[in-house]
């Protein structure tokens, strides 16, 4: 792995030959914005310069060059430009269009993964960012209509997803936080495993949300999570999962499926590993929820009026424990806020030296194929040309993303054109009808 030195040093190599500045600034909506938009630098050792803004990329380049931030954050667009921030009223320099963020980083999973824990990442652990990705993707296109959103690597151990939809960048964070309290079912700042968030849709009904999260998750979870990670693996006395489960069981207080749990998590934990004991309770627990549907669906699970909330405790138990273990986890302060900064895309990472790319294709990605900076300055000391540079797919995927979003804009501003222009024809015939009427009744007089 590269000392931080030795990326640090290899920077300005970086950004003069392979940093995409023209495209970054198209991306954040062209020169008019990008000049009210902020770019923070982070110096060695963490020194930030805020409120950073430039006209143009030329412009931007020439200040990275001469500052070589070793990282560097995007900020949202304000009202006026951000380098004259001190001249101007506090209530006048307010933030007006954001893309909307989602950020998950790995992690936030250290209680369920057994893999890896804290920064470090593998090839196992990626498949609950690979889940959360697909999960939030889907969430993205059905539930809100957008078109135009990209996942970014980290460089290390976690996603942003950046969203840039017009209709999403114009957002309050009012609005914001409605999408993001919608959206999220699992509570990461609590730290608490318990909190998932089985929304109702009608009596005894879950939300479409909820029920389309389990079956998209639930192929990642029985082929991967359990049987490669044993997050439900006995003794139930050392596993808080376990012992969410086992809870709601007592306090259902039915047929004794407590003390059943209890015997069967021992017959697992004492049995030779023949197959994954995660994958057998999860079974167990599911047919304990489908016992009690059908029971419910014929009237005979054996609960009144006052304790029905026992029978949905059980037909839903399946549910919370997938959830639990696999939903994604969101930083919704990242997400709620307008003027939260995000890590700029194609940064370094300093500590893994991976380039921060876009990830193309989420079902194959790679982290530990992404381009380093180590590789960049192996293929310039190599003569290898800059379109046949290991970075240029991710160069070019984004450069085609941009020209959409620039379509996009450019479709805006024809609209919004039009709509002027239907405006000032329209009152100008309301004038012209008004100058004939008057002349109309000053003839007659």
């Amino acid at each position: 792995m590269p000392t931080d030195a030795y990326v640090y040093e290899l920077l300005p190599t970086y950004y003069d030959r392979h940093f995409p500045f023209d495209d970054l600034v198209t991306w954040m909506g062209g020169a008019e914005k990008n000049r009210k938009r902020e770019i923070t630098f982070q110096l060695p050792p963490e020194i930030y310069i805020r409120f950073n803004s430039y006209s143009d990329a030329t412009a931007w380049k020439t200040a990275v060059m001469k500052n070589k931030p070793d990282r560097m954050e995007i900020g949202p667009v304000y009202s006026h430009e951000p380098r004259t921030k001190d001249g101007i009223h506090k209530d006048m320099f307010y933030p007006t269009e954001r893309e909307l963020i989602f950020d998950i980083d790995m992690d936030d999973y250290d209680e369920v993964r057994t893999c890896c824990t804290g920064a470090k990442l593998c090839h196992k652990c990626w498949t609950f960012l690979k889940a959360a990705m697909i999960l939030l993707r889907n969430i993205l296109i059905e539930d809100f209509g957008f078109e135009h959103f990209m996942f970014v690597y980290s460089g290390r151990r976690g996603v942003h997803c950046w969203v840039s939809d017009e209709s999403a960048m114009k957002l309050t964070n009012d609005q914001r936080s409605a999408i993001i309290e919608y959206i999220n079912l699992f509570n990461v700042q609590s730290n608490q495993i318990q909190n998932i968030r089985l929304e109702k849709h009608g009596a005894t009904t879950l939300h479409p949300h909820v029920t389309r999260s389990v079956k998209l998750l639930e192929p990642f979870l029985l082929d991967k999570i359990l049987p490669e990670q044993e997050p439900l693996n006995p003794p139930l006395a050392n596993n808080k999962h376990l012992m969410c489960i086992e809870q709601v069981l007592s306090a259902t207080n039915k047929d004794q499926l407590a003390s059943q749990f209890k015997d069967f998590c021992s017959k697992v934990e004492q049995r030779k590993k023949e197959s994954s004991k995660s994958v057998d309770v999860y079974r167990f627990v599911e047919k304990v929820s489908k016992d009690e549907q059908q029971a419910a669906s014929e009237n005979r699970s054996g609960y009144g009026k006052s304790n029905q909330g026992n029978s949905e405790a059980l037909q839903h138990l399946q549910y919370e424990t997938l959830l639990r273990l696999l939903f994604p986890r969101l930083d919704v302060n990242v997400t709620k806020q307008m003027n939260h900064l995000a890590k700029c895309p194609f940064c370094i990472h300093p500590k893994t030296g991976r380039v921060c790319v876009p990830i193309i294709d989420i079902e194959n990605f790679d982290f530990e194929t992404v381009p380093t900076l180590g590789n960049l300055i192996d293929e310039i000391e190599a003569n290898i040309p800059i379109e046949k540079s290991c970075l240029q797919k991710y160069l070019a995927w984004f450069s085609k993303y941009c020209g959409k979003l620039k379509k996009q804009a450019d479709e805006s501003t024809v609209a919004a054109k039009m709509t002027t222009k239907n405006k000032n024809t329209a009152m100008q015939r309301k004038g012209i009808v008004l100058v004939v009427f008057l002349h109309v009744n000053t003839s007659s007089a």
